[in-house]
């Protein structure tokens, strides 16, 4: 055989002879047989033992074929198995058949001669069907972990036609997109107002031209609050389109907020008055020449300039010079 390890068959007979001529007819072909006498002894090393194929007679004593096959299956053990039956026993074939068996071989001359071939065949189809089932199961895993992302996703997905008619879609459960709950084969007419679904419709059109992405970004009101949409319209196979949608009303609500706190900060800014840089002051007035040239009391332009603002008084030194008599009757008193 082409395998390094061998092809183990389990042939129930309790007929030695015939037992013998089986070995000895299918040992050179490569295969590894055991020999179980009945079928009590036959079910037994099925659940004790690992093999590849299993040969049932039908006539034994204890089980005879068709119950071994019967009890197998119900206990789920069952291996691809070929029934051996008298010449003529076409009913008991179709029942064992029915019970799971793969095949069956009537014994009559050459029959040792056919059974390489239906082993053969037995195996191949044996292993179509593990690559079938491991194939299947590999999709519906597949499927399966799409499905988990899609729900994953905070977008609403559609798929449509190029005439806008939706033919499947997958709601999120994240977003307020308020949507009908079944919008299968309505078209986007249906759910859209009209100017928005002939722009939806429009963009489909060129992302089906040109295999480009298109988007598209607009707002509902809906029960006296405003929402917003993004849209991404792609093409998909067979001239269909997929157009998810996201809702992004927090996102842009957050744009807003963050437009008018800066706002709010550069007002703020603009209010404030500095003074720094180099100012112009005459040595003997005190004046203050402005950016215009203009010679201006230092506290106007102090007051002009900042923050600050001046009461006005005289200081002592002051008093003395310009109030000399008024000082003077402080100082007697």
């Amino acid at each position: 055989m082409a395998d390094s390890k061998p092809i183990r068959i389990l042939y129930m007979e309790d007929d030695h002879g015939l037992a013998l001529l089986f070995r000895k007819k299918l040992k050179p072909l490569g295969y590894d047989i055991e020999i179980a006498p009945n079928g009590s002894e036959g079910i037994e090393l099925v659940r004790s033992n690992e093999y590849d194929i299993l040969i049932v007679d039908f006539n034994m004593p204890g089980y005879n074929g068709l119950e071994v096959i019967r009890i197998l299956s119900t206990e789920e053990k069952l291996l691809p198995t070929i029934m051996l039956t008298a010449a003529g026993s076409e009913e008991v074939a179709v029942e064992a058949l029915k019970w799971g068996a793969a095949d069956y071989v009537a014994k009559g001359p050459g029959y040792l001669d056919r059974l390489p071939i239906v082993i053969k065949q037995t195996l191949v189809h044996h292993n179509l069907m593990l690559e079938k089932v491991a194939a299947e199961q590999a999709l519906f895993e597949s499927e399966a972990t799409n499905r988990a992302l899609l729900r994953a996703m905070p977008d609403y997905i559609l798929q449509l036609n190029g005439e806008g008619r939706i033919l499947s879609a997958n709601p999120s459960t994240q977003g307020e997109f308020h949507l009908p709950q079944s919008i299968e084969g309505k078209n986007l007419t249906d759910i859209y107002p009209p100017e928005k679904a002939e722009e939806l419709q429009r963009l489909g059109q060129i992302a089906l031209r040109t295999q480009k992405i298109q988007h598209f970004e607009f707002s509902l009101e809906k029960n006296d609050s405003r929402f917003f949409y993004e849209h991404r319209i792609a093409n998909c196979e067979d001239d269909r389109i997929l157009l998810v949608i996201r809702d992004i009303t927090r996102r842009v609500e957050m744009e807003q907020e963050k437009e008018w706190l800066l706002q709010e900060f550069q007002d703020s800014l603009a209010k404030i008055k500095t003074l720094n840089g180099l100012i112009p002051i005459c040595a003997s007035c005190k004046k203050v020449r402005d950016d215009k040239g203009y010679w201006n009391r230092i506290e106007e332009y102090i007051q002009n300039h900042s923050q600050a603002e001046f009461s006005h008084g005289v200081c002592p030194a002051c008093m003395e010079e310009l109030y000399p008599e008024h000082m003077s009757k402080n100082k007697k008193r």
